[in-house]
């Protein structure tokens, strides 16, 4: 047995032994948390933390181990923190809190479930600092940086990311500049800077970048695949994602079969899309709320560029409440805009401006007042920026305006539309 992490199977050979340690001592932890003997289980959860710092010297956030606790981790979706964190606090351990605190953080982040989410990072940030641990005090800002990016809080996010790089690259701490990385590149998917988004991610995997780290780097793969699928860069990805995909055998951290998935049906061209979309669906996505919600988005979009307008709405609509629910600002926001785009009743703006658009032409609309470039326009609708801008002079007369400038104030009186939500903290 080995991980797959497509760095190179000879590199791992030497680590199947110890991966089978750590297996061994997180399931036991497990059970002892079951059988209700928390400190005991923390101890031997403990001895798994020392086995993979052994195989990997730097505090990283080890997704294997990570993924292992995950049950001693969360013992219910509305803690705010666990049974193990409990014992430690108990244990008067003060110096393990941040590290397993950050772990707790980032399994929450998975969920969407931010109350424990932001507890945990806000907890081991503050610990880190007190008990003079720098690395970790940075991979809890990481954590926090996450949060703000799949929240739509892109200058947050913009200035955690930065405070922990300059505590991170100094040490050389590739899985936190690997965190770092992730959050700057789903940060940019967010704003619809994918350009921007594939460069950042693309970093993870350069064995020559210090942010490149064996195990972490494969969390990126989702995301990588997206903004390659928006800026023409597919067969990058495919290239990568290839690396990853695990052979007879293997086993695969569950962030990095989820990437897998998410990335399957983004890097498939034209109708064979649909069918990995469909399988990509039908997998076990429980616990992984923002990305089956992300996924719903991109089928609903899929489809309607398709013109199977009928067949795009549900998956849309789904994803629109998942987004909501979960405050997943961005993708929400996306996911209505493509709902008005197929012309869904209840999501047009009622201004008597936009009675002659088309459509697409509401979209490009709608984009365009956000103050989206026509470059990033036609990313996101996957159109040449030429189109964009022939679109935009032809809908001017329409709406009785002369430049782009005068597009806020014509969509921005229209109720929900992103011209009006500009005041909350979401800009793009």
């Amino acid at each position: 047995m080995r991980v797959a992490t497509g760095i190179g199977s000879a590199e791992l050979i030497g680590r199947d032994a110890e991966l089978a340690a750590i297996t061994a001592l997180a399931e036991l932890a497990t059970g002892l948390t079951e059988a209700g003997d928390t400190n005991l289980a923390y101890r031997w959860l403990m001895a798994a933390a020392v086995r993979v710092r052994s195989a990997d010297p730097e505090p990283s956030l080890d997704p294997v181990l990570a993924e292992l606790a995950r049950p001693v981790h969360l013992a219910g979706p509305g803690d705010e923190v666990s049974a193990v964190v409990d014992a430690a606090r108990r244990d008067g351990k003060l110096a393990t809190l941040p590290r397993l605190l950050t772990q707790l953080g980032w399994s929450a982040i998975a969920a969407a479930d931010w109350k424990p989410a932001l507890a945990a990072a806000d907890e081991a940030t503050r610990l880190a600092t007190e008990t003079g641990q720098p690395q970790w005090q940075a991979a809890a800002m990481t954590g926090q940086a996450m949060i703000a990016g799949l929240r739509g809080e892109p200058e947050a996010a913009r200035q955690l990311t930065g405070q922990a790089e300059a505590i991170a690259l100094p040490a050389r701490a590739s899985a936190v500049l690997g965190g770092i990385q992730l959050a700057r590149g789903v940060t940019a998917i967010g704003a619809g800077r994918y350009d921007e988004a594939f460069d950042q991610l693309r970093r993870v995997f350069d064995r020559a970048d210090p942010c490149c780290h064996p195990g972490q780097s494969s969390w990126a793969l989702g995301d990588l695949a997206e903004a390659a699928a928006r800026t023409g860069r597919t067969a990058d990805a495919r290239q990568i994602v290839a690396a990853f995909r695990p052979g007879p055998g293997d086993r695969v951290a569950p962030w990095t079969r989820v990437a897998l998935v998410y990335a399957d049906p983004l890097l498939t061209d034209g109708d064979d899309a649909g069918p990995k979309f469909a399988a990509a669906l039908a997998a076990d996505l429980t616990g992984w709320p923002w990305y089956r919600a992300r996924l719903l988005l991109e089928y609903g979009a899929w489809l309607r560029r398709r013109r199977r307008v009928a067949e795009g709405r549900p998956p849309l609509r789904t994803a629109r409440q998942i987004c909501e629910a979960y405050g997943l600002r961005p993708w929400a926001e996306r996911a209505r805009q493509e709902l008005r785009a197929t012309g869904e009743p209840g999501c047009q703006p009622p201004a008597e401006q936009l009675a002659g658009l088309s459509p697409q032409e509401l979209r490009i609309a709608l984009l365009a007042a956000e103050g989206l470039s026509n470059r990033d326009i036609g990313q996101r609708l996957y159109l040449s920026p030429r189109t964009i801008g022939s679109h935009l002079y032809r809908m001017f007369p329409k709406l009785g305006i002369s430049s782009r400038t005068q597009l806020r104030s014509v969509l921005g009186p229209a109720d929900g539309s992103p011209a009006t939500r500009s005041g909350s903290g979401h800009r793009r």
